[in-house]
């Protein structure tokens, strides 16, 4: 019987998807290259002429997921609509690489120094995302004139990462679209100066 010759790309994503799965079951410092080589039925040696080691492999798996969130949001007719979009992209990644999201989380640890950087980055060029958005919206008078726009980005890092940790966690499924609605909404309160239902009133502090 004729072997069938698989092209490069579908070996590729054939050795990711097996690698993933013995992560998953095994942990990832206890899965070796070759284990993975056994697991996708490709020689050790043809192994190394796709990724020279396993923190690659893991590599290759999360820059699929940062590529996706590069894009970011498109432009909304408001900032608070970019902000749900770009809060609904990233619930819906955690929804549909659960099992990625959960490996980087258990096994931080042990992640290569290489891994450790990619991910501190992806987190700050998000951050930055919504920096940029809060900036549109000071220029455009959405934002309150005392909010700095770095608080902004905090802020979404600490509501919608939390929100996103729990589901994970939990393995709760929720609709990332309304789910991110509802996050950036409770936001938006304390941030905004045109709320969802028209200009807010003026800030008032207690005994002033």
């Amino acid at each position: 019987m004729t072997r069938v010759r698989k092209n490069p790309l579908e070996r590729r994503r054939e050795i990711l998807n097996c690698a993933l799965k013995l992560f998953e079951t095994e942990g990832y410092r206890n899965v070796s290259m070759e284990d993975i080589g056994r697991k996708s039925g490709i020689a050790r040696t043809t192994m190394y002429e796709y990724f020279s080691n396993k923190d690659q492999v893991l590599f290759a798996l999360v820059e699929e997921i940062a590529e996706a969130l590069h894009s970011g949001p498109g432009a909304g007719d408001t900032c608070l609509e970019r902000l749900e979009k770009l809060a609904a992209i990233y619930l819906r990644k955690i929804a549909t690489n659960q099992s990625l999201y959960l490996l980087l989380f258990q096994e931080s640890p042990a992640l290569s120094d290489e891994l450790s950087t990619k991910l501190l980055t992806w987190r700050r060029e998000q951050f930055l995302q919504v920096v940029g958005i809060a900036e549109d919206a000071f220029k455009s008078g959405e934002l309150r004139s005392e909010i700095k726009v770095e608080d902004v980005g905090f802020l979404f890092q600490a509501v919608v990462g939390q929100r996103a940790g729990e589901l994970l966690m939990t393995r709760q499924q929720v609709n990332p679209d309304e789910e991110a609605h509802r996050l950036v909404q409770l936001l938006w309160w304390g941030v905004g100066s045109v709320l969802p239902g028209g200009p807010r009133d003026p800030v008032r502090i207690p005994g002033s």
